[in-house]
């Protein structure tokens, strides 16, 4: 892990990275302080909605030692602090699995999957940071594949505006005289990526289990760990997917430059996405 080259004096009102987590990745260490981040994730999108439930998660697939991950872990690598650590809750820790919070930040790892989450909107930047901290720390363990995933509840108000939305992703009436009163179970959008990184970007919609009249949208921005010369821009470009990348530990750097270089955009992807729909009704 790294450490800053220098560490300007701190603007009003920016909150001074808390442990190393923060200071883990080579892009936050080399910007301008001075900029920030969560108003470049408001430039040119869209207000959201009131959200009932607002989640930011990482999904790294590779090949994990589970039985490593524990508060205690993410302490010693200093990418928690003794406040995070004190609020510790495990649920389980074995060779098999991994599941545990640590204030704001849910993780949970198998032998094939490491996910951190947290549904703090502010904490959101963290939650990279970590693990990009984590990448780092294991520097020998083959990863394939990386996710960054947003996932959201919002109650859109009323039953007409509810249906709205449905009607607008699902019209209805190529199914009349066939089905008796259609409504809407879920969507399911696959589009190409906006960059020159293998993946895909995919989008759920449905409505909500947890919130009444609401609305359920995850965002999964898919990276294959590799670079593309360019993506289709027409249909008939677009070709079966590609095989998935063989997990290597030489991908780490390709998981800390989309983390570190992409988030931005990612985080502004997703915003776009939950207000379009938000939007259709």
């Amino acid at each position: 892990m790294t450490t800053p080259r220098s560490r300007p004096s701190w603007p009003p009102g920016r909150q001074r990275p808390r442990n190393k987590a923060q200071w883990a990745c080579n892009m936050w260490q080399d910007a301008d302080p001075w900029r920030s981040c969560p108003e470049a994730r408001q430039g040119g999108v869209m207000a959201l909605p009131e959200l009932a439930l607002d989640e930011v998660n990482v999904v790294v697939k590779g090949a994990f030692n589970p039985g490593i991950f524990s508060p205690a872990w993410l302490l010693g690598q200093d990418l928690i602090g003794n406040e995070e650590y004190e609020a510790a809750a495990v649920e389980v820790i074995t060779r098999e699995v991994a599941i545990f919070s640590v204030g704001w930040l849910r993780c949970q790892v198998t032998i094939d999957q490491l996910l951190f989450a947290t549904t703090k909107a502010d904490e959101s930047e963290r939650l990279r940071d970590a693990v990009v901290g984590v990448l780092r720390a294991l520097a020998h363990t083959p990863i394939g594949a990386l996710g960054i995933n947003r996932v959201v509840h919002f109650d859109v108000g009323d039953f007409e505006r509810w249906h709205a939305i449905g009607d607008a992703l699902v019209p209805k009436a190529p199914w009349e005289g066939v089905l008796i009163l259609p409504g809407m179970k879920n969507v399911g959008i696959l589009a190409v990526r906006p960059d020159l990184y293998g993946g895909n970007i995919n989008v759920e919609v449905e409505p909500s289990g947890r919130v009444p009249h609401g609305i359920f949208v995850s965002h999964n921005d898919h990276f294959e760990l590799r670079r593309v010369e360019s993506q289709p821009t027409k249909r008939q470009e677009i070709s079966p997917p590609a095989p998935t990348v063989t997990p290597s530990a030489s991908l780490i750097p390709v998981a800390v430059e989309i983390l570190t270089g992409e988030w931005v955009a990612s985080m502004k992807r997703a915003q776009q996405i939950i207000s379009h729909v938000a939007r259709q009704g």
